[in-house]
């Protein structure tokens, strides 16, 4: 089991928690940063400037969809999760648990190693 190194040593992208949330239910922006934020304990709060760039790149790949609809005379834009996004949201919860589980056994060995050794 192998960890794609060529992502800058990074296993976890806001892609997840984002589509994680639209496999749920349709969401507006708004609504998806709430979700999140209330989801993960307050840990994670993604601005707005953050979040839609990214939302902007799903709907590019055909991972979401976006459609309009009208709520309180207010026009939201809400987005849909599309089988090509799930099937890219299972890739990174499998990459994911791979990093987690990699972390997981580095931190176990570096347990039985005993403390740190000055001066030996």
């Amino acid at each position: 089991m192998r960890v794609d190194n060529s992502k800058k040593n990074s296993f976890f992208k806001l892609d997840l928690l984002i589509l994680s949330a639209l496999r749920r239910q349709d969401c507006y922006g708004y609504e998806i940063v709430s979700i999140i934020k209330e989801h993960t304990n307050d840990m994670f709060v993604i601005k707005e400037g953050v979040m839609y760039p990214i939302l902007y790149r799903l709907v590019n790949d055909h991972y979401i969809s976006s459609y309009d609809r009208v709520v309180n005379s207010r026009n939201r834009i809400y987005y849909h999760l599309e089988p090509a996004g799930l099937d890219y949201l299972n890739r990174l919860i499998e990459e994911f648990d791979q990093g987690i589980e990699i972390v997981e056994r580095f931190i176990a060995w570096s347990r039985e190693t005993g403390s740190s050794k000055k001066g030996s």
